[in-house]
């Protein structure tokens, strides 16, 4: 795991380092709400998320995003994230993105009706791409490193910007 991180970090300080070199306007003061359909490998099933970013600086954005994943196999989830996003314009109409943040995860086993609350940490990346002028589509991939709970997961999204 410390390699992991490490490698992470490592990359992440390399990609800024080179984002001076994409000539781009200011979107400090961007504001953008949004939802997502996720799949999620633990429990494993289909859910829905909603999302509100905001750019603090230009290319560093921070987001809050609520998951709930639909119950299967008798063990449901829902958690509260909040990201952090060093957004490069590639292109005039696409968006890369590393994703660094903490997630917290209820789970709930419905048989023996059993709740458990963990701390994790986000790991992923995104893609995001201009539908217009205020409207954007993306995929995002993240890992979730929690204790007995760690998983992958995968959306979809859709996002309007304001």
């Amino acid at each position: 795991m410390k390699k992991l991180l490490l490698t992470l970090c490592m990359a992440l300080m390399t990609m800024s380092a080179s984002a001076r070199y994409f000539s781009e306007p200011s979107l400090q003061g961007e504001n953008a709400v949004g939802a997502h359909l996720l799949y999620g490998t633990e429990v494993p099933n289909f859910g829905l998320g909603v999302r509100y970013q905001r750019f603090i600086i230009d290319h560093v954005r921070v987001e809050g995003v609520f998951d709930y994943l639909i119950k299967n196999k008798e063990l449901s989830m829902w958690d509260i994230n909040l990201n952090g996003h060093y957004v490069w314009n590639i292109g005039e109409h696409v968006r890369l993105y590393p994703l660094v943040g903490v997630c917290f995860a209820s789970w709930k086993e419905h048989i023996t009706n059993d709740h458990d609350n963990r701390v994790g940490l986000n790991l992923g990346a995104g893609l995001q791409v201009a539908l217009g002028n205020n409207w954007w589509v993306g995929a995002e991939a993240k890992v979730q490193e929690m204790r007995h709970y760690s998983q992958g997961v995968f959306d979809v999204n859709i996002s309007y910007c304001f």
